[in-house]
């Protein structure tokens, strides 16, 4: 029996690219390996081949007018015709079962949004290793205020709630807020998807940066809402996150002193990437 004959799984997977064409092909097969209902490719005009290693793989390419992530997932979201809601990076791989286990978790209607740990398959060089480390230790299966990406919602709860353009590198985090804040529940399930690319040091002090920039968004939305205690919290969100929980986490004292730098950098770096967009 193949696919075709196996009753597909009623999810949409929205996958939002830009110059992928490395990583595209295998990411697209892996969705497809699962068995869903629709895939739709959210392209930011590459020009490097991502479309046409995408043909024949994904159900629509969509356009995405570059105005940032929360505008092409919602470009996604408004074109899905699945029960449920699927974003993935164009550099992961969604491994058999997975798909279908965030969404046996989601039918227990218990939690609202399920997501699952993203590593790297075959970690090469210290960057990689302390990447793995550390999302392991930090996005540990559980109830969560976040869940990251990959992330899965019911489609027609996530059209009420849609992505906020304003946040426009933390406009997952700023839906987990919103959902949270009405009394819904997220959790991340005892799986993992893999990312194709390794990290580096580049890779590393430039993504962390962005998250600085998170970090500056919510702020300045919330500022004015907050109290001075949740203010303070907010503050020491990036020390907290980044170094004290994934070190008291990491199994192994050996672990712990090698892994410790990359926390030191990663936390500094986001630190300072808030700091960054805060005066410009």
């Amino acid at each position: 029996m193949n696919n075709s004959e196996i009753q597909k799984l009623d999810v949409t997977v929205a996958v939002c690219s830009w110059n992928a064409v490395g990583s595209i092909k295998p990411c697209l097969q892996s969705i497809k390996d699962n068995n869903v209902k629709e895939i739709l490719l959210i392209d930011a005009n590459s020009n490097d081949g991502t479309r046409e290693q995408a043909a024949g793989l994904v159900d629509k390419i969509l356009s995405d007018p570059r105005k940032g992530l929360a505008t092409a997932r919602n470009v996604g979201l408004n074109n899905a015709t699945g029960s449920y809601f699927l974003s993935v990076g164009a550099d992961n791989l969604m491994p058999l079962g997975t798909i279908k286990s965030m969404i046996d978790e989601l039918e227990r209607e218990v939690y609202s949004g399920v997501g699952c740990t993203t590593i790297l398959k075959e970690p090469l060089g210290y960057f990689s290793w302390a990447l793995n480390k550390y999302k392991i230790a930090r996005y540990y299966p559980g109830e969560r205020h976040v869940i990251g990406t990959p992330h899965m919602y019911r489609t027609n709860l996530l059209k009420k709630y849609m992505f906020n353009p304003v946040m426009s590198w933390s406009d997952d985090g700023d839906l987990c807020d919103r959902l949270v804040a009405d009394g819904h529940r997220l959790t991340i399930i005892d799986k993992h998807c893999y990312e194709i690319s390794q990290s580096s040091f580049n890779d590393i002090w430039k993504r962390w940066k962005m998250y600085g920039k998170s970090d500056w968004e919510t702020f300045n939305k919330y500022k004015s809402e907050w109290n001075l205690k949740r203010k303070v919290k907010s503050i020491f969100y990036p020390l907290n996150k980044e170094l004290i929980i994934p070190l008291i986490r990491t199994k192994g004292f050996i672990n712990k002193l090698k892994i410790s730098p990359f926390l030191l950098l990663i936390t500094m770096r986001r630190y300072i990437g808030w700091m960054k967009y805060s005066i410009s």
